[in-house]
């Protein structure tokens, strides 16, 4: 009996540890799995936090970066520009690949009223002027029909004033594509929910019509009962009605003659 007895003993011993080293196997490789794919997550991630693809035509164009609250939003930014053969969205997908790895290079540094050339594997870092509110970038795109631009940072956390992007002439340049896409802020017509709208409508007022149907043979009621009084009453809300009406239409056309004989806005105010 205690042969079986220490033979059991012995075998649950042994399942335990296999049990037990089967779990540590587990768990190692489910921290190895775990720690791979946050690597490779890593890995694939953009370098840039926003990229945009714009028609140049002309030969010349100002990047300007502007200081918001006093201070500018980073003291510097790397940013790519490739030239494209058009300004499309496939066109800027199409170099989304070159615009990260260029990111990733070697960047020269550009101060303020340095210059930008357009250009396939070049990485710039715009140092921005901390003496002054805005630096301003030249872009030489006489060589480029369109341009695709990879930032470091979103163009607009630079804004104050002015557009991040303007041609020579000071007119702003807006993107024909962006990456991230922006989110729409423009609803259609056809995206608003007017059925269930008016639907609602329709039932909201169908229950409050079948109040007043059903308060109907109540208040008949009473006013067969005391007439006199309902008639009173009934004149009373009448003619505040009326009256109320005649005040506040008055009162309404005579705001366009509050301001006459005043110049000043506090005048007319107070």
């Amino acid at each position: 009996g205690s042969s079986h007895l220490m033979l059991n003993d012995s075998t649950s011993t042994n399942t335990c540890s296999s049990s037990l080293a089967m779990m540590h196997g587990i768990r190692g490789l489910t921290i190895t799995a775990g720690f791979a794919l946050l690597m490779s997550t890593d890995a694939t991630s953009d370098a840039f936090e926003w990229a945009g693809v714009f028609e140049m035509p002309k030969s010349h164009y100002m990047w300007t970066s502007q200081k918001v609250d006093g201070k500018y939003a980073d003291a510097s930014m790397k940013i790519v520009a490739i030239p494209v053969a058009s300004a499309t969205e496939s066109a800027l997908l199409g170099v989304e690949a070159d615009g990260n790895a260029a990111l990733g290079l070697a960047c020269t540094e550009v101060h303020h009223a340095g210059v930008i050339t357009p250009a396939n594997g070049k990485c710039y870092k715009l140092l921005f002027h901390p003496k002054v509110w805005q630096s301003l970038f030249k872009i030489d795109a006489s060589s480029a029909a369109a341009v695709a631009f990879f930032a470091q940072h979103v163009p607009t956390e630079f804004e104050a004033t002015a557009h991040y992007l303007k041609d020579a002439s000071g007119e702003d340049v807006e993107p024909a594509a962006e990456l991230p896409k922006p989110v729409s802020q423009e609803t259609s017509d056809e995206d608003k929910p007017w059925g269930d709208a008016i639907g609602a409508s329709i039932i909201v007022n169908l229950m409050t019509l079948v109040g007043v149907i059903l308060a109907i043979p109540a208040v008949m009621k009473a006013a067969a009962a005391n007439i006199d009084a309902f008639r009173g009453i009934l004149h009373g809300f009448s003619a505040g009605c009326i009256l109320a009406a005649a005040v506040f239409l008055l009162m309404f056309e005579s705001t366009h003659l509050v301001a006459a004989g005043w110049t000043k806005e506090v005048d007319v105010l107070w």
